[in-house]
């Protein structure tokens, strides 16, 4: 889409598409478990987002963040998605407790958009990028960082989440 910031980030930076696929091609080798588990107790993080960018593209690397959420259990993992295809029952019922996942739809056409109730069941929260309506406390007021003074987007007081095309 000609909005994703992803895609920009590559259009902008140089470093970004090769670091990338690097990331990719590693998800891959059998280094990627136990070297993210390391890493993540290694800096005790309390919260961890899987991808900046890009989303889950197969059941295995699912079950991959699974053993890796589940290896760390003081980590709230979280991720956001796009892959309602992927993400069958069968799966969902394994998710480990301390893995949020936000399925995101792109509300930017219709700003009175709302969530599909089957996804809504789903997934732990659902996000939407919009054109002017957010609730994104850190969209709102620059001196909140996003998992620092807010956690809005995995705590359970929300389900709907929205962003502010950026």
């Amino acid at each position: 889409q000609s909005y994703c910031y992803a895609k920009k980030a590559e259009r902008l930076y140089p470093n970004v598409l090769p670091s990338r696929t690097r990331n990719l091609k590693f998800s891959n080798t059998d280094k990627f478990v136990p070297s993210i588990i390391e890493y993540v107790n290694k800096k005790k993080l309390e919260t961890f987002r899987i991808h900046e960018s890009g989303d889950f593209y197969n059941t295995k690397y699912v079950t991959k963040w699974y053993d890796i959420a589940r290896a760390c259990p003081k980590t709230k993992f979280y991720a956001y998605t796009k892959r309602d295809d992927l993400f069958t029952d069968d799966l969902l019922k394994d998710k480990p407790k301390n893995l949020v996942l936000i399925f995101s739809y792109d509300g930017i056409k219709d700003n009175d958009f709302k969530p599909d109730q089957d996804v809504l069941n789903k997934f732990d929260k659902v996000a939407i990028v919009t054109l002017n309506k957010f609730n994104c406390p850190a969209q709102k007021d620059k001196d909140i960082k996003c998992m620092e003074q807010c956690k809005k987007c995995i705590n359970k007081t929300t389900k709907v989440i929205t962003f502010k095309k950026h």
